[in-house]
């Protein structure tokens, strides 16, 4: 993902840089004490930022498995549309998780270390869920629908 390797460590850069330590939010001092928990310790603030965002993104799997469970449940009822329930879900959640994070970077010259932070790890594990979920659907329909020497 672009967003990880090359925007968001831009982003974390540059509120680094612009961080006064003596001014700390309740958002900063969670983030310094999640980073402590999981000993994230690299050289630069900037780069313990991404790498936090991008464990965040292990989280990402697990809620889609959660969220496929709750839409199989959902559409049990309706066998003949159970996989399109799914990718119409994915689909809209792409879309939502797009703007959100959008929002999020539109604002991060407004937010503080903390707040971009946790922001970027919300919506990353979010665009980690909705991707895994639209690429589990697809491949359902595809073993569905098209033949195996079909399958690419």
């Amino acid at each position: 993902y672009p967003l990880n390797s090359v925007h968001f460590p831009v982003l974390f850069k540059q509120v680094a840089e612009r961080a006064d330590p003596l001014d700390l939010s309740v958002f900063d001092y969670m983030l310094q004490k999640v980073m402590f928990a999981l000993d994230i310790k690299k050289k630069d603030m900037w780069r313990n930022y991404n790498a936090l965002v991008s464990l965040g993104g292990v989280a990402g799997p697990f809620l889609s498995n959660a969220l496929i469970y709750m839409l199989e449940a959902y559409s049990t009822n309706h066998k003949a549309c159970q996989l399109w329930v799914g990718v119409n879900f994915g689909i809209t959640s792409q879309i939502a998780t797009m703007a959100l994070l959008a929002v999020v970077v539109m604002l991060s010259g407004n937010l503080g270390a903390g707040s971009l932070v946790f922001n970027l790890v919300g919506a990353w594990i979010l665009m980690i869920a909705v991707n895994n979920i639209v690429t589990t659907y697809f491949n359902s329909i595809s073993q569905e629908r098209l033949q195996h020497k079909e399958r690419g």
